[in-house]
């Protein structure tokens, strides 16, 4: 499945893999584990755009979680955890998603929602069952 990016340096964060998940509006759940993802630059079809559509990558989908996400409360619930994630780990989660920090993170989601987590790399530790993104 395509996912597709409109900052450039997500490209290539993904590229040099410190961008190791995104966040999506997923109403229909279509993304699962194991599904193939091609990784774009633009939309595609939209040639005029510059610059040009591209895809740049492909991958698997590692792991896909629901996230609750209220950045004007600074709150976020990853996989139906009832536990907040505090100010240092809200640092760490922005930057996992290609930002520079929490606060230019907010300015993407400013509106309290759910969504869903797609994970590029491993990052459960199987033997203790933990995430081990922080």
């Amino acid at each position: 499945m395509v996912l597709s990016f409109n900052k450039l340096a997500f490209k290539y964060k993904i590229l040099e893999e410190s961008k190791i998940h995104t966040i999506r509006k997923d109403s229909e759940k279509q993304w699962h584990e194991g599904m193939d993802i091609h990784f774009w630059l633009g939309v595609p079809g939209k040639k005029e755009s510059n610059p040009t559509p591209h895809q740049f990558a492909t991958g698997k989908a590692k792991m896909v979680l629901e996230v609750y996400i209220h950045s004007k409360r600074n709150i976020v619930l990853i996989g139906g955890s009832s536990y907040g994630l505090q100010k240092a780990a809200l640092e760490k989660f922005a930057i996992n998603d290609g930002f520079r920090s929490w606060e230019e993170m907010k300015a993407y989601f400013p509106e309290e929602g759910y969504y869903r987590i797609i994970y590029f790399k491993e990052v459960k530790d199987i033997l203790n069952n933990q995430l081990t993104i922080f």
